[in-house]
């Protein structure tokens, strides 16, 4: 399926052809738009992942544990102190440590070297959007997705943070890629690769997240079952190897810590593993409010694609993509991870529905209300954000940073073009100003904005 006019999963054509741009047209070609999307994941992330101090207590905290990682060579030990025990599966420890032993001696190591694995797995993360959609539909509807995921605030800024949930993030979609490919395949055949890389994924994402990320797949794979009312193309999973090999990725973290400190060191892992991370304690429905406050500029493109997904709510896509989102966020609202850590495998499902939706323009709002409606709830986030690089110096004393405020009123200017093309009901055309928007505001914020405020003063702004 490469024309304009794609079919949906189900026969179904939408009832026009879609305007493309031309900046579509050639960087949503297949040989293209794996490199656009790392360039434009790039400009997202980068800015300030040098310039910044630990954001949050948190991340010293993952930084200091990592540090000891280094100094002690226990490896299967991530707490700051013995008294702390295991509070995180290792698995990101891991990469932390050979970022930063590949950079540095480990003790001069600075803090930008412990974000590295987090600003990989973001860029990844958008990829493996782009190929998430590809399962579903031709490579300029997953360039689409893939815009939409690298542009979300919350995985920008959850890159320059030396945690586990931009990893987390790529192992889920990794994952989720190769089930959605096995439960669209043939029955009677099974596809090694897809199995593998499902499995693979699983076990890693356990290492980096615990049982975060099992969760996330098996209330996936329940709801598949439940809505089609079958449970025998579970077979194409292959369960008994894949848990063997599940098995064999996750067992070393076990028996490393057993054999580094004893049965206490075990019982401390298998509990970091169970706990799986940080722990918020909002009620609901305050998470899914803040997590989609997050994820702009995605929900003004959503209220677009609203009226396309209900049109196509049988079509494999909806349903494999509902199926994810939907459990996910009871498990973002009824669990202990909350926002935000429970927040990013919300995200991608969402990119995706109003990526292909965008695509085939069927991305139409039901009258003048909705256009506007979306114009607002893109704009007014917009607006808070670029007031970052005025209001936060101005509270605690400081002149704001020039560089930041020039970006920062040249990203207003673009996110004013993308509001007036969702007042007029053209959501595609909104995309390329809303993209230059962000990545102007949040350049201008992390870049130099918010390393100017002096480290005590920051640590209180960001405090968890």
């Amino acid at each position: 399926m490469t024309d304009a006019t794609m079919p949906t999963s189900d026969g179904a054509k939408p009832a026009r052809d879609a305007v493309k741009p031309l900046w579509l047209k050639v960087l949503g070609l297949r040989l293209l738009a794996p490199a656009a999307l790392v360039v434009l994941s790039l400009a997202m992330t980068v800015a300030g992942v040098f310039q910044l101090p630990a954001l949050a207590p948190g991340e010293a905290e993952f930084v200091e544990a990592t540090k000891q990682m280094v100094e002690t060579e226990g490896y299967f030990d991530p707490g700051i102190q013995a008294a702390m025990g295991h509070n995180h599966p290792p698995g990101v420890h891991w990469l932390q440590v050979a970022a930063v032993r590949t950079l540095a001696n480990g003790r001069d190591a600075e803090v930008w070297m412990y974000r590295l694995p987090s600003v990989a797995a973001a860029v990844l993360s958008v990829l493996l959007v782009y190929w998430l959609a590809r399962a579903f539909a031709p490579p300029q509807a997953a360039f689409l997705a893939g815009i939409l995921a690298a542009l979300t605030l919350l995985l920008a800024a959850q890159a320059r943070l030396a945690t586990p949930d931009t990893v987390l993030l790529a192992a889920i979609l990794a994952a989720q890629g190769a089930l959605a490919r096995i439960w669209q395949g043939e029955r009677e055949k099974r596809s090694w690769a897809w199995i593998s890389i499902f499995w693979l994924a699983l076990g890693l994402g356990v290492l980096a997240g615990g049982l975060t990320m099992p969760a996330v797949i098996l209330l996936t794979i329940a709801a598949l079952c439940g809505v089609r009312r079958e449970v025998r193309w579970l077979e194409a999973v292959a369960p008994l190897p894949g848990l063997a090999i599940l098995l064999a990725i996750v067992a070393p973290m076990f028996v490393g810590a057993y054999l580094s400190a004893g049965a206490a060191a075990f019982n401390d892992m298998l509990s970091a593993v169970l706990r799986g991370g940080a722990v918020s304690t909002m009620p609901p429905p305050v998470n899914t409010l803040a997590a989609f406050a997050a994820f702009w500029p995605l929900p003004a493109f959503l209220i677009f694609a609203l009226a396309g997904i209900w049109r196509d709510i049988r079509s494999n896509e909806v349903v494999f993509l509902l199926c994810w989102a939907l459990p996910a966020l009871a498990l973002l609202e009824f669990t202990a991870s909350g926002f935000p850590h429970g927040a990013l495998p919300v995200m991608p499902p969402l990119a995706v529905l109003a990526g292909v939706t965008l695509a085939r323009a069927q991305a139409e709002p039901s009258g003048r209300v909705a256009g506007w409606t979306a114009a607002a709830v893109y704009i007014l986030p917009a607006l808070a954000l670029a007031a970052v690089s005025f209001v936060v110096p101005v509270t605690l004393g400081l002149w704001p940073s020039p560089p930041g405020a020039v970006l920062a009123v040249f990203g207003l200017i673009g996110a004013g073009a993308a509001a007036r093309r969702f007042a007029a009901g053209n959501a595609l055309a909104a995309v390329a100003p809303a993209a230059v928007a962000a990545v102007l505001i949040t350049a201008g914020t992390y870049a130099f904005t918010l390393p100017e405020v002096a480290p005590a003063q920051f640590g209180i702004l960001f405090a968890n």
